[in-house]
């Protein structure tokens, strides 16, 4: 029997309804660039994440709400380990990942435990694309249709030693205490696996930044809230490719588009389009993205606005904007109240005031403060 490890639920879905792709599909449901990772494995390790992904989806949010308990999430990942604790009852194990942050760190998990098993590296098999020919803008396999899938499966590659060996060490770095290790991988080509290196760079990125008390996805937040784009081609061409499933002329589709331009309140499709398009790689959700603006509305003083927000939830129509304290923190003159009020997780390292890692842009690494 064959395994396929996917990058979520979307193509795993996708991959039980194929005729051609056969075996067993284990999907991968992490969030890796964000939260704690005490541990490379471990019963300590999956509980500390278990208990980070239900802490963040039981968040304030536009989104509807996700049924589903700390002890499930955990009794799942407990499930992916069972899974990749009995690798040899399989004949060939396939990996379906993209190029992103949120994808490259989930393969860097699995190649770590992969490549606990040097007798089976023949069997294993990897198909990881950063872009397709049928798209004007790839996202990600969960954007292709099932045949495209079906399509990729005869070119999946072998996995060779040498991109086994370096997802280990882009593992351990990532669960290591202090971001010295990764600061050392930052300064590598990492062409066995050709978008890891871009991938770390991002997450690097994602320290707060040291002139400015930020994360990148925040500061790009809070862009996009000053000077939200008045341009946004990969949403236009995603209206059209969804009327087209519908049936629709092109025109319908534009038409929402100008609606959606036209309107002087950034909603959150729109932000989260407008944040698609700053990033090389996107690889932010739109749970994650709430998370983000429900942490910024919080700060002392608060950087965003959220409008008919409540304890518990706000509505998918709400309006967002950047506050006078947003702005200044976009100009680097929100730093000392920023950096006091810090208390969050970067892989292994537990970032603080007490503890307080940033990302040097100048330099290209992470620096203690």
């Amino acid at each position: 029997m064959q395994l396929h490890i996917t990058n979520g639920d979307s193509v795993g879905d996708m991959l039980k309804q194929s005729s051609i792709v056969q075996g067993e599909i284990l999907c991968w449901r992490d969030v890796l660039h964000d939260g704690p990772i005490v541990a490379v494995e471990g019963q300590a390790y999956l509980k500390a994440r278990a208990s980070f992904i239900h802490e963040t989806i039981s968040l304030p949010s536009p989104l509807p709400a996700m049924e589903i308990s700390e002890q499930q999430i955990l009794d799942d990942f407990v499930q992916r380990q069972a899974v990749l604790d009995k690798l040899s009852h399989y004949k060939e194990v396939v990996l379906w990942f993209e190029h992103d942050l949120y994808d490259q760190l989930q393969l860097a998990e699995c190649l770590f435990h992969l490549a606990k098993h040097p007798e089976l590296t023949k069997q294993f098999r990897i198909i990881c694309i950063g872009e397709h020919p049928d798209l004007d803008y790839f996202h990600g396999l969960g954007n292709l249709s099932i045949s495209q899938l079906e399509a990729l499966y005869p070119n999946r590659q072998t996995l060779s030693v040498e991109q086994l060996e370096l997802g280990k060490r882009v593992w351990l770095a990532l669960a290591a205490n202090t971001p010295e290790q990764l600061n050392h991988l930052l300064l590598e080509p990492l062409s066995p696996l050709p978008f890891m290196a871009n991938a770390l760079l991002r997450f690097a990125q994602e320290y707060p930044w040291l002139d400015k008390g930020l994360s990148l996805t925040q500061l790009h937040i809070l862009e996009s809230l000053a000077k939200p784009m008045q341009e946004l081609p990969i949403l236009q061409s995603n209206l059209r490719q969804q009327s087209q499933y519908q049936g629709e002329e092109e025109f319908v589709a534009d038409l929402r588009y100008q609606q959606i331009m036209e309107d002087s309140e950034i909603k959150l499709g729109r932000l989260f389009v407008n944040l698609q398009t700053l990033e090389d790689a996107p690889f932010l959700g739109d749970a994650w993205l709430s998370k983000e603006l429900y942490c910024l509305s919080l700060l002392t003083p608060p950087c965003v606005k959220i409008d008919n927000k409540d304890d518990k939830h706000w509505s998918m129509d709400a309006s967002y904007t950047v506050t006078d304290a947003g702005l200044k923190a976009l100009e680097g003159a929100m730093l000392k109240e920023l950096s006091s009020q810090l208390n969050f997780w970067r892989g292994g390292v537990n970032i603080s005031q007490d503890n307080y890692w940033c990302w040097d842009h100048k330099q290209g690494q992470i620096v203690k403060q």
